[in-house]
């Protein structure tokens, strides 16, 4: 009659519960329409209302505060605020992305360095080329197109074209080498304070690559340096692309952290390329910021202290998120962590479905049945009818007793042991009910009615 068609769901959501917090009501484990049913119908009416009231709120309060542990586990205080600081320390600060990406990169050409002698010439064909189209005027619109062009490559063309005609038409591969260094440079700090866009600086460090890469051909161990190289400082570009209007974000910390989690709904996009860029510790700060915000309850439920917990609230914006930004996210602190979010994520599914078996949103028939019971015993007084007015206590106490039965612990994780037993063995079952409860007051009566 409780456990349903399915044995081994009462058990699962017995240690969901437990790993979100907090304990299930009957109902909650077994989701059993019936056992819902009746447990709605427990907060409707007197004796049982308060019990089932304080449960709920007592559970929101339990994994309210687990929830928080979870979060306090990465980084303790944590907010947007902190966040975002973290998230642009992580990024532009010492020792951040920025700086790391460049030394790496250094150090992978400096393994080209290895194969390939400083004094080694190289022709600057595709370098040539390429300053020589952007500073071309196009035909019929010779004047516009000349304050259209970019000076500042032109006068780089024009000092290219006096370097290498003073060296026989190449450079050697160490001046090549720091020329396109300096681009590399201006490339990660375009925005801020490069004169020249940041996609004509590609193609230019690209030129140069491309003639640096055709000397290295000739040399197997020297081509594969530079491709691995060239590789890493191609994928280190394209992450700085995505996180640079992140940190660039006008409006403080806070706004760096609502543009790191922004579009979380529909990918992880620009929340995976952040994420990656932060160290460890730095990562856990933003994740840990996430956590505290999920279930935080809606201005209108808050309490004076705003740290109210709501499952409504928690699984909306957890159904919020897609399926990579919760595994960017959480997938990478720690095996245990992803699953303990999704503990809490079912906990409150089960929740909110439960809550759905003869809702009323309006109260009314709450008022209805609490007035017919306080009614029905006041007039078997006033007529003279003791046992009505008895009757109507003993149905407001069973309540009461059944409520509190409904949610405790105790009991539920009894139910949870013997739904698979046969029904011979209750007898038994019983005797290790007294002995779980043996210090629990409502354990005690029902197992005396039981016997």
């Amino acid at each position: 009659a409780v456990r349903g068609s399915d044995p081994t769901r009462l058990n699962q959501n017995i240690a969901a519960f437990e790993s979100a917090g907090t304990t299930p009501t009957v109902g909650q484990a077994s989701e059993n329409r019936v056992m819902r049913a009746l447990e709605s119908l427990m907060a409707r009416v007197p004796g049982g209302a308060g019990v089932m009231q304080k449960k709920a709120a007592t559970q929101a309060d339990e994994v309210g505060t687990g929830l928080q542990k979870l979060a306090d586990d990465l980084a303790p205080k944590t907010n947007p605020t902190t966040a975002g600081r973290a998230i642009e320390q992580g990024i532009t600060g010492e020792g951040g992305f920025v700086s790391r990406f460049k030394e790496q990169a250094s150090k992978l050409y400096d393994e080209l360095d290895k194969h390939m002698p400083a004094d080694t010439p190289v022709k600057l064909s595709a370098t040539q080329a390429f300053l020589a189209k952007s500073a071309a005027p196009t035909k019929g619109a010779e004047a516009t197109s000349a304050l259209l062009a970019n000076p500042k490559l032109g006068q780089i063309g024009d000092a290219l074209g006096r370097d290498l005609a003073g060296s026989g038409g190449a450079l050697p591969y160490g001046a090549a080498k720091s020329l396109r260094t300096r681009v590399g440079e201006m490339i990660a700090n375009a925005g801020i304070v490069s004169d020249v866009p940041r996609a004509e600086l590609k193609q230019l460090y690209g030129a140069l690559s491309q003639d640096i890469r055709a000397q290295a051909a000739k040399d197997p161990k020297a081509f594969a340096a530079a491709n691995r190289a060239e590789n890493y400082y191609r994928a280190g570009l394209d992450r700085l692309e995505k996180v640079e209007s992140v940190v660039k974000k006008n409006g403080g910390a806070e706004k760096i952290f609502a543009a790191a989690t922004a579009g979380t709904r529909e990918g992880a996009t620009t929340l995976r390329s952040v994420m990656q860029s932060l160290k460890p510790e730095e990562a856990k700060i933003l994740t840990s910021a996430v956590v505290r915000r999920l279930g935080r309850a809606n201005p209108g439920a808050q309490n004076d202290t705003g740290d109210a917990f709501s499952t409504q609230t928690f699984l909306t914006n957890w159904n919020g998120l897609s399926k990579e930004a919760k595994s960017t996210l959480f997938d990478r602190m720690g095996p245990d962590y992803r699953s303990s979010m999704d503990n809490i994520a079912r906990m409150a599914s089960n929740l909110r479905s439960g809550s759905k078996v003869f809702s009323n949103p309006s109260g009314t028939s709450d008022a209805t049945i609490q007035a017919a019971t306080v009614g029905s015993a006041v007039t078997s007084l006033l007529m003279g009818s003791p046992g009505g007015a008895a009757a109507v206590a003993g149905a407001v106490g069973s309540a009461n007793l059944g409520s509190r039965l409904m949610t405790n612990p105790t009991f539920v994780r009894w139910l949870g042991r013997n739904t698979n037993r046969p029904i011979g063995s209750l007898n038994a079952q019983v005797g290790v009910l007294a002995n779980m409860g043996k210090d629990d007051p409502d354990i005690a009566e029902l197992v005396g009615q039981f016997r």
